[in-house]
């Protein structure tokens, strides 16, 4: 009897989910995942016997399996509080916040990073004004001796300052930054709490002014799902993002490569929120090269920033010292293309890039 009755529920739960599965409509997009959704694929006799369709229709089912998010953050709460794991799929929650571990250091990413921007400067920078600043990932500022990996960040920093040009300027900006600077279910740091990397890059630059939050109006969106808060299957409250509006950043007018005909877009892409990575609301996300006009700076003065993605929050805050910035984003374009769309002349240049992109340099082209 125990017997019967197991099978006749194991049944009745199949014959729901089978049902459940049926009725629940497809979903395009996980916005947690940040990716598209496998979508049921067209039935043909080719397909069919070509297996292809079976393919993509197994894709499908474990996309569009119903209490599919569900059953992730079981299996992560499983992971931590059953298996005892200390991370799953490299990330770990601590203090509220999402972290990647980001270990070891591998000195011969970090001496590629340096063969690149060598190049860089023998090719088009000899002779300007240039300065290296290294954003620290977060897991720099978790405490020492943890039960999490952290690299050895001093030993990056003296790698890169020992193999860089011996006019470059270094602005370091380690001891400006907390935790809590940076989103938590995100790598990257909040716009809003920046000001002593702005002030530190004006001081540098001899820009001769300072941040002033309050020239700012902040905008806001909420929910914002970072890179980290799908691939933790949200066990992690989704942030606020802000971002900084003033009569500059709006007047300001931005060009990319690659839109041709396209002319004088905002600073900020407000249609980007809600979507796969609302993070694209600063200068629109990956762009090889990017062009910001201030018409409320005359000077003449002009920056140009090899970075990437953490120089597109902090750009709009540096315009209030150029006429020009121009972004330029080594992942996505190489440096033999550069001198067909850049002018280098006497322009200020900021090396502007994180610890991880310096520890997975391979991607600098």
């Amino acid at each position: 009897m125990k017997n019967k009755i197991v099978t006749v529920l194991f049944l009745v739960i199949i014959c729901v989910l089978f049902c459940a599965n049926l009725l629940k409509p497809a979903q395009e997009l996980s916005y947690s995942e940040r990716r598209r959704l496998a979508q049921l694929p067209e039935l043909t006799i080719e397909s069919l016997f070509s297996a292809e369709y079976m393919e993509g229709f197994e894709k499908y089912a474990s996309d569009q399996f119903v209490g599919r998010e569900q059953f992730r953050g079981v299996k992560m709460f499983v992971d931590r509080n059953v298996m005892l794991k200390s991370d799953t799929n490299g990330l770990f929650q601590t203090g509220g916040s999402i972290y990647s571990v980001e270990y070891p250091l591998r000195e011969d990413k970090v001496l590629h990073m340096c063969e690149r921007m060598n190049a860089l400067y023998d090719r088009y920078l000899q002779g300007m004004n240039i300065y290296l600043s290294i954003v620290p990932d977060k897991n720099y500022y978790l405490p020492d001796g943890g039960k999490y990996l952290k690299m050895d960040y001093e030993k990056l920093e003296s790698l890169m300052l020992e193999n860089m040009p011996d006019d470059v300027r270094y602005i370091n900006v380690f001891d400006m930054l907390t935790a809590a600077d940076y989103y938590n279910s995100d790598g990257h740091w909040r716009q809003e709490t920046i000001k002593p990397v702005v002030d530190a890059i004006f001081d540098a630059l001899e820009c001769d002014m300072a941040f002033d939050l309050a020239q700012y109006e902040k905008k806001d969106y909420y929910p914002f799902y970072g890179v980290y808060y799908g691939q933790l299957a949200g066990m992690a409250q989704p942030d606020t993002i802000v971002w900084l509006e003033n009569e500059t950043t709006r007047d300001t007018a931005i060009t990319r490569l690659g839109y041709p005909g396209e002319n004088g877009i905002p600073v900020y892409y407000t249609d980007g929120l809600g979507g796969m990575d609302s993070y694209d609301v600063f200068l629109y996300g990956a762009q090889p090269l990017i062009t910001l006009d201030n018409p409320h700076n005359n000077s003449g003065r002009e920056l140009i920033v090899f970075r990437d993605s953490f120089g597109s929050s902090l750009a709009p805050l540096l315009l209030p010292g150029y006429s020009r910035i121009t972004l330029v984003d080594l992942r996505y374009i190489t440096q033999e293309l550069l001198d067909e769309y850049v002018e280098f002349e006497d322009q200020d240049v900021l090396l502007l890039y994180s610890t991880t992109i310096i520890n997975n340099s391979d991607i600098i082209r």
